[in-house]
């Protein structure tokens, strides 16, 4: 499997319970257009997080957050707790993942609503957007979940009208 960026000594986990899907052999579990927001891996006892957000309202521009499970941006703190990686945007719970053993992790919790991504759920299912997700499996997919925040063609400002002018 392809290893994070920047971490050679770290494997991906063969599966990973995300919000009661499952999802094996899923490099990135979560994309945004070409930006691999989420990433988990495994080193140790605890699962490694590599995080992106959204720099700017319209999505264009992305920081890194969380590398290797460590805040790298201010207002937001990574808790570890026994196998589990806990990611808090001021007090509100962003990501929790477990590590259950070196080839399972379960991601229990997600909510990437604070960043301005309309991806959430818990253990009973997963909402994107405005499609929800509950006990299904995807295999050696390398994405797991992908989402665009960009507008279609025809609903940016201007292109509307010219499309109506050519009909």
């Amino acid at each position: 499997m392809t290893r994070p960026e920047g971490a050679p000594q770290y494997r991906l986990f063969r599966e990973l319970e995300f919000c009661s899907n499952i999802l094996v052999g899923v490099e990135t579990p979560i994309m945004v257009d070409e930006t691999a927001m989420l990433r988990i891996a495994y080193s140790g006892d605890l699962p490694l997080v590599w995080l992106m957000a959204p720099s700017d309202p319209k999505a264009e521009r992305w920081v890194e957050v969380v590398r290797e499970s460590r805040s790298v941006y201010p207002n937001l703190a990574v808790e570890r707790e026994a196998k589990t990686i806990r990611i808090k945007v001021v007090d509100r719970v962003a990501l929790e993942v477990a590590a259950v053993s070196e080839a399972k992790a379960i991601v229990s919790l997600i909510d990437f609503r604070v960043f301005g991504v309309p991806v959430f759920g818990n253990e009973k299912g997963l909402q994107i957007g405005g499609s929800a997700l509950v006990g299904n499996t995807f295999t050696g997919s390398r994405v797991g979940f992908r989402l665009s925040l960009k507008r279609p063609a025809l609903q940016q400002p201007g292109l509307r009208e010219a499309a109506k002018g050519s009909a």
